[in-house]
């Protein structure tokens, strides 16, 4: 019997040779983030990716199965929004065919491989919440030829305001593996569209959730045989972070300090798909499970082993468990749990929340 530590949840698909496939998206350049304030006239847009000093996203897919091999992958689609993207005309310079028609045509370029390039704003007056990019190809492995692969990437749009900061973090590789061990992670931080990069900010990180207990610190980022969890810059604006710091999934929190103060929080979520275990939850209850007025909605966590996705929980043991109750936006820590189930009331959003998560860890032997 071993023990073990898993964290988080993560998505797979399984294939008839007995590989798992694990799909992630590459950026290349900017941050798939605008911030955008609708009080100005016109809306101020941050990233502006019209400006030509400033890098575009370039989102390049890559699927790989759990023996290692790169997955070949053909006809290519992306979405967004849930709109299929039509490419058709000649390529640019650097190899971009153009997306046409009336929704949002231009705004996208697409290469051979797949890789997708944002040229134009997306952040508006009229589109100020989250997008989502859904990207959808055909793989071959070993052999097989007809693997259907997708997967989903959101683009955060933010309210900000000309006297406010707003910050975010961006990483090339949100996955890791056996070969891909490590991945920095980098963070942007500006005053409505002043640039403050180079300014004296700070930040703390943290996993899962903004916490004492959840605070990373250098002084503590080694496991108990002296492996490497992570390392904070000395300026703490980037940290690199290791397979051994990922059980699973980890959800880094980024909250950062300006002028003394905490100004924004983000988060970003870095995956170690080689993992053997990953936690999964069942929800029940609710309306439609969400929860109102007279419906609350229960949640319950159990051990998964990603081979076969099987629910383990009952043939595990010295299991103890570490969940929190978050807030999605602020990511502070409503309540601690100790077991793996909850349920979540209307009287958890009277605080003026609009979502809450569950996240956290279990230490188990299997």
């Amino acid at each position: 019997m071993k023990n073990y530590s898993t964290q988080g949840s993560i998505s797979i698909k399984k294939l008839r040779t007995g590989a798992t496939l694990f799909t992630e998206f590459q950026m290349l350049g900017g941050a798939l983030y605008q911030g955008i304030d609708v009080d100005q006239t016109p809306a101020l847009i941050v990233p502006d990716w019209e400006d030509a000093d400033t890098p575009n996203p370039v989102i390049k897919p890559v699927c790989r199965a759990s023996d290692g091999a790169e997955v070949k992958l053909s006809a290519h689609k992306w979405y967004y929004n849930d709109v299929l993207l039509t490419f058709s005309g000649s390529t640019d310079a650097d190899g971009y065919m153009m997306n046409s028609g009336d929704y949002y045509g231009g705004y996208f370029g697409i290469k051979t491989d797949g890789t997708l390039k944002i040229f134009k704003n997306l952040a508006s007056k009229d589109n100020d919440a989250d997008d989502t990019l859904r990207y959808e190809a055909m793989g071959s492995h070993n052999g097989e030829n007809a693997l259907f692969i997708t997967n989903s990437i959101t683009m955060d749009i933010q309210h900000i305001a000309s006297n406010a900061f707003s910050g975010w973090l961006s990483t090339n590789h949100s996955s890791l593996n056996k070969t891909l061990t490590q991945t920095k992670v980098s963070s942007e931080f500006r005053l409505g569209g002043a640039n403050y990069n180079n300014e004296a900010y700070t930040i703390k990180w943290y996993k899962n959730a903004i916490s004492a207990a959840n605070e990373l610190k250098n002084a503590d980022n080694k496991t108990s045989d002296g492996s490497t969890k992570f390392q904070i810059a000395n300026d703490t604006k980037s940290i690199d972070i290791y397979r051994d710091g990922v059980d699973g999934v980890l959800e880094l929190v980024a909250e950062f300090y300006y002028s003394g103060r905490v100004q924004c929080v983000y988060g970003i979520t870095i995956k170690d798909v080689a993992d053997e275990f990953k936690i999964a939850y069942k929800k029940t209850g609710g309306n439609g499970g969400e929860v109102d007025a007279n419906n609350s909605v229960n949640v319950e966590a159990y051990i998964c082993q990603i081979d076969g996705d099987i629910d383990i929980t009952s043939q595990c043991s010295n299991v103890v468990w570490d969940l929190d109750v978050v807030d999605y936006e602020t990511k502070l820590v409503k309540r601690h749990l100790t077991g793996n189930s909850t349920t979540i009331t209307n009287a958890d959003y009277n605080d003026g929340c609009f979502e809450l998560t569950v996240t956290g860890g279990v230490d188990f032997s299997y």
